[in-house]
């Protein structure tokens, strides 16, 4: 008879060590579960984030880009004031040489 018990004891033992087994299967199983959805989330999130510096990246560029179109425009702008000047000046001296021809050729007329 002792052989029986011990059997069942042995039996007993074996189903609580496969019934631990099982518990601490499913246990790691929703452990890995959540390491799956946080893995997904922090995908996600570096997904978002690698998207954000691209588009920082792209907005320094383009404003890198309109730095240099406004330092250009402002070299223009200056180009253009000085050439405004020039004209003027230009101007100036084609209005004194006319006053000058035109003397020249009243002076020739009264005489």
């Amino acid at each position: 008879m002792d052989t029986k018990n011990e059997i069942s004891e042995m039996l007993n033992k074996k189903r609580e060590i496969d019934r631990k087994i099982e518990d601490e299967n499913k246990k790691f199983r929703e452990i890995e579960s959540e390491l799956n959805k946080k893995i997904q989330e922090l995908n996600k999130s570096i997904a978002i984030a690698q998207e954000l510096k691209q588009n920082l990246e792209l907005d320094m560029y383009d404003n890198i880009s309109l730095k240099k179109v406004t330092d250009k425009s402002r070299n223009l702008d200056i180009k253009i004031q000085e050439m405004k000047g020039n004209v003027e000046t230009l101007q100036s001296q084609v209005n004194k040489t006319d006053n000058t021809i035109s003397t020249l050729e009243q002076t020739l007329d009264d005489n």
